[in-house]
């Protein structure tokens, strides 16, 4: 009796185990597969985002060269129009930072996480 008894135990926990693992496992794939897809689309933004920032340092090497070259008020100009170059690449520096901070406390509310970053002491 105790011999049966464990038998139908085993084959009902073996069952409920087969009804339930796959619906984990195929949760786990969806994930993954988010995830994936997710990294890719970080991995293609960080690749513009390191073009663009090429661009801007081309056009400010440019620029410090033309200063350099320069004489009387249009040095003057040449120095503003750095400025305002830098002044415009900080900008775009600090969207891109915000946005990247965004992304990583979605991600970690995703994860499990408190959608928090910890800040750095």
């Amino acid at each position: 009796m105790k011999a049966r008894m464990a038998t139908l135990t085993l084959c009902s926990s073996l069952a409920a185990f087969a009804i339930v693992a796959p619906a984990r496992v195929g949760g786990q794939l969806d994930q993954n597969q988010a995830s994936t897809q997710s990294t890719a689309g970080q991995r293609a933004d960080m690749t513009q985002m390191m073009a663009a920032m090429r661009a801007n340092d081309q056009k400010l090497d440019d620029l410090v060269k033309r200063m350099n070259t320069a004489q009387g008020s249009a040095k003057v100009d040449a120095m503003a129009e750095i400025l305002t170059t830098l002044v415009q690449d900080r900008h775009m520096m600090h969207e891109s930072m915000s946005g990247m901070s965004m992304m990583m406390n979605m991600m970690g509310g995703m994860h499990g996480g408190t959608g928090t970053v910890n800040p750095q002491k």
